[in-house]
């Protein structure tokens, strides 16, 4: 069985075998997509609390400090210019189209982030989305 592991010819994005392994027809792992990879690199950054990577503390994301803040308003607001601007900074395959904050699972301890964005390399200017979910149970 072939790892398949290269940069794609369309974008130029590194893919790397996708998780959980995905198998072609030929036996081969395939490689994620570019939309996966991205959903990924999101998903990482906002999830990483910003100065906890030593070798650069400028990756990650400053939601991390308002997961236990009350989901008011300006909490809300704080989540969706941090996250929109995190992402801007840090993934440079991306257009940030918009960011909502669902809070209807907040007596769950549940917070949800979902980010619009445009892949750059999408000659169809399509705007995608992807959810991040923040458990405050588990960032405790």
């Amino acid at each position: 069985m072939a790892i398949v592991t290269d940069k794609t010819t369309r974008t130029g994005i590194w893919t790397g075998p996708a998780y959980p392994f995905k198998k072609g027809v030929d036996g081969a792992i395939g490689p994620k997509s570019d939309d996966e990879v991205i959903s990924t690199a999101i998903q990482n950054t906002l999830k990483t609390k910003i100065g906890s990577w030593s070798p650069d503390p400028s990756v990650g994301s400053h939601i991390y400090d308002l997961i236990f803040e009350p989901l008011d308003d300006i909490t809300i607001q704080l989540i969706q210019y941090y996250t929109f601007k995190d992402l801007q900074d840090q993934i440079p395959l991306i257009e940030m189209k918009g960011v909502t904050v669902d809070d209807s699972r907040a007596e769950e301890h549940l917070v949800i982030v979902h980010v619009a964005y445009i892949r750059r390399s999408d000659p169809l200017k399509k705007v995608q989305q992807t959810a991040v979910v923040f458990d405050k149970r588990e960032a405790a």
